[in-house]
């Protein structure tokens, strides 16, 4: 722990995490009504490329507002440290919506659910199954979008502000063992979150350094991933693991879980060498695509700005600036309210 970590902001991470839960499950709700609109026993793409915009745009939405949740969770947590409120200028939530986290437009990343029904008819499947086998997949690219572009911007955020140093991983239970191993982690501010496809759970707990009492902020003590472990029923244990019971076992014996859950994953993964060192910095096993187009020009995404002058948050400012993401104001919505 960097210094006291008040009940005011640990309520506070709490209440954006609580807010974040209804803003993704507003929208996936939503999603998957229109997915249901489609009559698999019509033409499928027509129907879909139809009411694609329509998900995009609620899904556009959902990320803007899982902005302003990230950006009211970042004031709150420091006044509740001592620190005041958060310093303009402040990253526009158009940086981190209406767009994949890998910078893809969300309309076109949608109509792929036509070609993953497709190849579902080519598996012999009948047409209704196979629409409605994409339903799983379609809520799980809204929540993981929804949860992305909320810590995007809080990684972006924590760049421009000169008084915070570093951050710290807070891990929400259940949680699955990839990120249980990551609990109360310590991260330089401008360190790319580390996330896995689907990875709802977790959030950044800012820690800063400030005048005459040094570090302040970040996660408690106890916040370790034995201790979270210890804390998850004996089914979301199993659950976390991947339904390993003997994984269970070596960890309640005291087995270093950093190594059981390392040991338990033998994909190899590879990254570009042109592309390892701004991969590693962003926090992406796979790089991501470093150019969006936003009204109807090509731009630096945030991810590519942050990484390349996270450590000068004079120039990340002015890059941001010269790119179109920075806000003067911000209409924040406090906690307890809705957003």
């Amino acid at each position: 722990m960097a210094g006291a970590v008040t009940a005011a902001s640990l309520a506070a991470a709490q209440w954006a995490a609580a807010t974040l839960g209804a803003v993704t499950a507003r929208a996936t709700a939503r999603a998957t009504d229109l997915h249901a609109q489609v009559d698999p026993a019509r033409a499928v793409e027509p129907q879909w490329a139809a009411l694609a915009p329509e998900a995009a745009a609620l899904l556009a939405d959902a990320q803007a507002r899982a902005a302003l949740v990230a950006l009211a969770y970042l004031d709150e947590h420091a006044a509740a440290c001592g620190a005041g409120g958060t310093p303009g200028p402040y990253l526009s939530p158009a940086a981190v919506s209406g767009r994949t986290s890998a910078g893809h437009d969300l309309a076109a990343v949608l109509a792929r659910l036509v070609g993953v029904w497709r190849g579902r008819l080519a598996a012999g499947q009948p047409p209704g199954e196979a629409w409605h086998a994409t339903a799983p997949r379609l809520a799980r690219l809204v929540r993981s979008e929804v949860a992305d572009a909320h810590r995007e911007y809080l990684s972006g955020s924590l760049c421009l502000d000169d008084r915070v140093i570093a951050y710290q991983r807070l891990v929400t239970l259940p949680a699955c063992a990839r990120c249980l191993i990551l609990a109360g982690q310590r991260y330089t501010f401008s360190a790319g979150f580390k996330r896995h496809p689907g990875c709802t759970g977790c959030t950044h707990i800012p820690i800063y350094h400030l005048p005459g009492r040094g570090e302040v902020g970040g996660t408690p003590d106890d916040h370790t991933p034995r201790a979270l472990f210890g804390e998850m029923s004996p089914a979301q244990q199993l659950a976390a693991v991947g339904g390993k019971s003997e994984a269970v076992q070596s960890i309640h014996d005291g087995v270093d879980m950093f190594a059981v859950v390392n040991g338990q994953n033998h994909r190899r993964v590879t990254i570009r060498r042109t592309e390892a060192r701004i991969a590693r910095s962003l926090g992406f096993q796979d790089p991501a695509d470093l150019i969006v187009h936003h009204a109807g020009r090509p731009k630096r995404s945030l991810a590519y700005l942050r990484a390349r002058y996270g450590d000068d948050p004079r120039q990340l400012r002015t890059a941001l600036a010269r790119n179109g993401w920075l806000t003067e104001a911000l209409h924040l919505t406090p906690p307890g309210g809705t957003i």
